[in-house]
């Protein structure tokens, strides 16, 4: 007998040669295993589908019993089950396909797909498989389930797991905590860095914050650059605490990611289980309340000094937040409706010319006023519409404004002066913000000569790419660029130079206390001398007396702002001032 491994071999066993040769033919043409037995579980068939997958040659298998291909205990059971059915007819596995577990020849196992039948041969009863691995099928199912599980990027569980598993610990233990941790700074690396720069840090900073939980917490990402941690380990509020100290701790040191040396913080908000939340979307709510409350005390300068353990970056929930909460809710939905409905306005404060106290430029001023509410402050929405996404929307509509009134203003004669709008940062690194400047210009029909925009000092310190071009546009378009707040931030002259603004504007906190504060008239000074040797105007903000405008003026200061020459005002009410104050208007130099 013939028992090449490259062949379908049989053992002498009942098996005429025709029924040899056709299955041969069936056999060999089967992508999957198969094998046919006999009523002892002898091997007496197979194709090449069994040696590929089972890693045996051909004189290995026949004639051998086929719970050899089986890991224990299956393989001591085997003979036992086949019995079973040849007595009684109990079909526990004929005609079923069902998962079960091969062996290999090196001892490795694998999951195979198995069907089993039967068939006869005059008086001798035989049995076929047929089987298939599924290895990959496990290996793919997995990685879905891990995709479904776990941030791809992180390796942290994702928000719908972590909701899942916080739920479940908020059904069987006595006590747990969520901290939210929000990223400081994050959108400023990606936006000078590149996103590819802003995955590996997110990488590293999860290694850091793993370092500061024990063996059974939780560390979930909700999304962007915000994280939830869930501490299981017991401790209340203390160990709470001490744990968002610690996280916020182990991020002070730089990261290096590549050549690159970056910096991020974390703003993180504390809830307790049961004390504020009893499911897992009240623990992460509050704790987000928590987190965005210590975040916006820090941009106003006004932490709470009642949590002094790290309270600029660490806050435990209370209940009050819930009903600030409430009114930010109801204020947000209220600026939607301003925004869509054109109920906000701008409020123009010319800039005058302090040798001939005629108006040399405005600034405009976003106001709203909320209806019954009275007039809202942009301090107090600007934030709110920054954290929701409305600042897009709200600098065009500055933008788009602040050009038609200027244009309305030179037809009708009356002020032929720039007009500066603030702009935000999202703006300046918008890849679509050139465009809008120029869309705002041509159907204003102002033109770009009489359009100033202002940047803060701290923004122009680390602008990115995207601004520095946006910024490039600018100028060739004819659009001057302001500093304003100068003097606050940490700008140098490399900026000056480089980013070549048109004017500088003096912060008025260095105005306030003129002339008698003699560490403030010594910065004026210089700032002036400074402006005088670049040949870089200086506007000084915020002159409310006659001796401040005379220091300014004395010392060389050309240009100022201030409600001792006029407070801000609506197009209206300028439009009805400037004839009597105006005079003979100073028409802007040609750009």
């Amino acid at each position: 007998m013939n028992r090449s491994g490259h062949d379908v071999m049989a053992c002498a066993s009942g098996l005429d040669a025709l029924d040899l040769s056709t299955m041969k033919t069936m056999l060999d043409a089967s992508v999957d295993s198969i094998m046919v037995i006999d009523r002892c579980g002898i091997i007496l068939a197979y194709n090449q589908a069994v040696l590929r997958d089972f890693g045996y040659a051909g004189e290995e298998l026949l004639g051998r019993n086929v719970s050899m291909l089986m890991p224990q205990p299956y393989r001591g059971q085997h003979d036992g089950y086949l019995d079973n059915y040849l007595r009684t007819g109990e079909r526990k596995i004929i005609g079923i396909g069902r998962e079960v577990t091969g062996q290999r020849k090196n001892g490795s196992q694998f999951p195979l797909h198995l069907s089993v039948g039967e068939f006869g041969s005059g008086d001798e009863r035989y049995f076929f498989g047929i089987c298939h691995d599924i290895s990959e099928h496990h290996a793919l199912a997995e990685r879905i389930m891990h995709m479904a599980t776990y941030d791809g990027l992180t390796g942290c569980i994702n928000r719908q797991q972590l909701v899942a598993r916080l739920d479940h610990v908020a059904r069987t233990r006595e006590q747990a905590a969520v901290l939210f941790i929000d990223l400081d700074e994050f959108k400023a690396v990606n936006d000078n860095h590149g996103h590819h720069v802003g995955d590996r840090l997110l990488e590293q900073v999860v290694a850091r914050l793993r370092g500061e939980l024990g063996d059974g917490d939780l560390l979930g990402r909700m999304g962007g650059d915000e994280f939830i941690a869930c501490l299981l380990q017991g401790g209340g509020m203390a160990q709470a605490r001490r744990t968002a100290s610690a996280m916020v701790r182990s991020l002070e040191a730089p990261f290096q990611i590549l050549d690159t040396t970056v910096m991020v913080g974390a703003s993180i908000g504390i809830s307790l289980f049961p004390e504020h939340g009893r499911n897992a979307e009240e623990l992460i709510s509050h704790a987000d309340l928590a987190m965005y409350h210590i975040k916006e005390s820090r941009t106003r300068h006004t932490p709470d000094d009642s949590q002094s353990e790290e309270s600029a970056h660490v806050y435990v929930f209370d209940h009050r937040l819930r009903e600030r909460s409430a009114h930010r809710h109801a204020l947000l939905t209220r600026l939607r409706q301003a925004i869509a409905g054109d109920g906000l306005e701008l409020y123009y404060q010319p800039q005058f010319n302090l040798a001939t106290l005629r108006p040399c430029g405005l600034e405009a001023l976003l106001r709203w006023n909320d209806g019954t509410h009275g007039m809202v402050m942009p301090g107090d929405f600007i934030p709110l519409a920054y954290r929701h996404g409305l600042m897009p929307a709200l600098n065009n509509w500055v933008l788009r404004r602040a050009c038609s009134d200027a244009s309305r203003l030179v037809a009708a004669g009356l002020l032929d002066v720039p007009v500066a709008v603030n702009v935000s940062a999202h703006s300046i690194n918008d890849l679509y913000f050139i465009q809008r400047v120029a869309d705002a210009l041509r159907d204003s029909g102002l033109p770009p000569r009489l359009l100033e925009l202002e940047i803060t000092e701290d923004m122009a310190v680390d602008f990115s790419p995207q601004a520095l071009r946006n910024i490039g546009a600018l100028r060739e378009m004819g659009v001057a660029l302001v500093m304003d707040d100068y003097g606050v931030g940490f700008s140098s002259l490399i900026h000056l130079r480089r980013l070549n603004f048109s004017k500088l504007k003096l912060d008025r906190s260095f105005i306030m206390a003129l002339p008698m504060s003699g560490e403030d008239a010594s910065i004026v000074r210089t700032t002036l001398a400074l402006g005088h040797e670049l040949n870089l105007p200086i506007v000084a903000e915020g002159i409310e007396t006659r001796q401040q405008l005379d220091f300014l003026a004395q010392h060389g200061c050309q240009m100022g702002q201030g409600y001792w020459y006029a407070w801000p005002m609506p197009m209206e009410e300028l439009q009805a001032w400037l004839p009597e104050h105006a005079g003979r208007a100073e028409p802007a130099p040609a750009a």
